[in-house]
């Protein structure tokens, strides 16, 4: 068991560096922003996926993010209410 912590946890020189930056943290299944963090972009947590926030993006919690062009945006009022 020990071998397959081992193998899962390694890094291997194929896959790209390991580097800090901004992450939105958004619900697999959905658009909407949970939280921003800062870490790795090897960093995982089960029941999210994570979008890097480029230098100079406004992003925060409860926007929504578009996968067509990578962009984060206010909600309208009426999807908040």
């Amino acid at each position: 068991m020990s071998e397959d912590i081992a193998e899962s946890t390694s890094y291997s020189e194929e896959q790209e560096e390991a580097q800090f930056g901004f992450y939105a943290m958004i619900p697999n299944g959905s658009k909407v922003v949970m939280q921003v963090i800062e870490t790795l972009n090897t960093f995982k947590m089960p029941g999210y996926y994570f979008i890097l926030v480029a230098d100079g993006v406004t992003c925060e919690s409860g926007m929504i993010y578009n996968p067509a062009d990578g962009s984060f945006s206010y909600p309208a009022e009426s999807e908040t209410d």
